[in-house]
């Protein structure tokens, strides 16, 4: 029964490649479709991969509303990896006018305190944080 195998190896070849994209709340990253960030969730995916090394070079992100966080909410700061070295984000965030709001942040390492700490010079990220 070689059949087994080989239709499992199928499906997981067939799934990988959905398991590993980037979904947001909608978007493509294009400037004309950019990543939609309207919850918390998106919000630690994208901290999630960058701090995992997707610095979205060329990709655009837009803030869809308001997210409010709470003291019992986690969250790390996009590209904090608890050392001297963090990860960067390379991409452009419009924060639409909304803000994100009850971020606590704390740690080591810090160059400058914020949800994006690492936000090359480059790199336009328009938030207000509260």
């Amino acid at each position: 029964m070689r059949r087994k195998p080989i239709l499992t190896l199928l499906a997981l070849a067939a799934v990988w490649p959905l398991a590993s994209a980037q979904t947001f709340s909608g978007g493509d990253g294009s400037q004309s479709s950019p990543y939609l960030i309207k919850t918390k969730a998106d919000m630690t995916e994208l901290s999630t991969a960058v701090t995992g090394g997707n610095t979205f070079a060329d990709k655009h992100f837009r803030l869809e509303g308001d997210i409010a966080f709470t003291s019992s909410d986690s969250f790390t700061p996009i590209g904090y990896t608890g050392t001297a070295a963090p990860k960067k984000f390379a991409g452009e965030f419009d924060g639409n006018s909304h803000k994100l709001s009850g971020l606590e942040i704390s740690g080591t390492y810090y160059s400058s305190a914020g949800s994006m700490p690492q936000v090359p010079s480059t790199t336009s990220a328009s938030t207000t944080s509260r």
